[in-house]
Order: structure tokens, then sequence, then C-alpha cells
């Protein structure tokens, strides 16, 4: 079968789900062992069988997220994912990543300009300025230098 040049896969959230932990390393048994509580902690509903291109950008970060949480890879990296969805996901991902960040076998690093979710859940925090290492360190001093560097 051959597939013309504007072919597009309508992917769904539920084979995104696949794609995605198979690119993550896991065998597929595995991924199908974790797909109801990814689904679960993703809040997409009826979508999760509808093509990601229907997706708006924060259903894409939510289930990226939940996908990642859930398989418990060893080294996971977040980007603002915090900062989408509703109070209850933002919370109910807050906790999460407490959870993971405490779990000795997974080192996290978050990549963010919130400043109170720094302060909140890390140890060390490397501030960057123009693809530059500024500093890093303790999470109140180096961020205190990074608002004092900003306001200037």
């Amino acid at each position: 079968m051959a597939l013309g040049v504007g072919f597009k896969p309508l992917l769904t959230g539920r084979a995104n789900i696949i794609l995605s932990g198979l690119l993550l390393g896991f065998k597929e048994s595995e991924i199908h062992e974790k797909m109801d509580e990814i689904i679960e902690f993703a809040e997409l509903g009826d979508f999760i069988d509808r093509p990601v291109r229907t997706y708006s950008s924060g259903m894409h970060s939510k289930l990226a997220f939940a996908i990642t949480a859930m398989l418990e890879t060893d080294i996971m990296l977040v980007d603002e994912v915090l900062s989408v969805g509703d109070e209850r996901f933002r919370k109910k991902s807050l906790a999460k990543m407490k959870e993971l960040i405490n779990d000795e076998d997974r080192t996290v690093i978050i990549v963010s300009h919130n400043i109170d979710t720094l302060l909140e859940l890390c140890d060390q925090v490397m501030w960057m300025h123009d693809g530059e290492i500024k500093e890093i360190g303790k999470p109140k001093e180096v961020l205190d230098n990074y608002a004092s560097f900003m306001n200037a």
C-alpha cells in the first residue's frame, strides 16, 4: 500500500501512549499494564480515542506528563508542565511531582520560570541565561540572585 504525500496518520491518544512508551524503551505489555492509570491521570475522557492532532496544547501536555509519570522512567524532564490544566489538575500534578522527586530511583529535572514551584520542589537549582550557566546552588540563594538580575 502506497501512502500519498499529504498522508497524515490519525494517531489517537491511546496509540500515542503506546508509541511514546515504546520510544521510552518499555515493552508493549508493560505499557498496556499502565494504560488505564495513564488515561485516568491525564483526564482526557473520550478524547483519548480521538486524533491527538485535535488536542489543545494543554491536553498534549497532560497526556505527556501522565505517560512519563506513570511509566516510571529513570530520568524525567519536565518543562513547565505544572502550568497546564485546571487548578485541580495542577494540584494533582504537583502532588505526583513530589512523589516522583522523593523516589530515590528517579532523577527529575524541572525546567521552569515559576520561582514558587522551584522553591517548593527543588533541592538544587541551575540558573541559565542566554545559554550560559550563571549559577548552581541552593534554590533560595540562586533564585534570589535571579530575581535581582531580572529586576535590574
